[in-house]
């Protein structure tokens, strides 16, 4: 690719300061593949936010195919009905330590599967200030509460109090609703 724009002629400073107005699809989305200027300065930009509620299959591997987890600052992951299964897909892309300068991360209607990883291995996010997460959103793929659910339940609620107690004197906000 040997077209040049527009943008290629501003400083890689100004477009980091702009690109932090947005979130990483929609960089991703108005600025990947403009030139080589501007995708090397996508690969320099180290602030990405990345949202994955509602977002398309799409953007989504759009974005974990040319961001790597040490440029990304925010992480929001869902799996609504809309996005079922994309907190499993992003780990099967992603190890959670490599995301080293990751400082807030926020879980909606997460799997259980996708929990017991997270949990796991939250204390190896150095860089985290900022932890959110409901438990009234846990995502129940095999229907109404059952038995096994509950034990589920009582084992990611062992899990939290394990995992709280090593991340909370890093943390400058916490917020945890359903009852945990």
């Amino acid at each position: 690719m040997h077209h040049r724009c527009f943008f290629d002629l501003l400083p890689a400073e100004l477009l980091h300061i702009l690109f932090n107005y947005f979130s990483g699809h929609e960089i991703l989305i108005s600025f990947y593949g403009l030139s080589d200027y501007m995708n090397a300065i996508l690969q320099s930009y180290s602030a990405y936010k990345l949202n994955f509620k509602s977002i398309s299959r799409y953007n989504f591997d759009l974005i974990c195919r040319n961001i790597r987890p040490e440029q990304v600052i925010s992480l929001i992951l869902c799996d609504s009905d809309d996005t079922s299964g994309e907190s499993e897909l992003f780990f099967s892309y992603f190890q959670i330590e490599q995301f080293i300068r990751l400082q807030s991360l926020t879980l909606i209607i997460i799997e259980f599967k996708s929990l017991d990883f997270i949990f796991y291995n939250l204390s190896k996010l150095n860089q985290l200030r900022s932890f959110s997460f409901d438990a009234s959103t846990i995502r129940h793929i095999y229907g109404p509460m059952d038995l096994n659910s509950r034990n589920k339940l009582r084992q990611i609620n062992s899990m939290l109090i394990h995992t709280y107690a090593q991340i909370l004197p890093q943390l400058k906000f916490l917020n945890l609703n359903g009852g945990w």
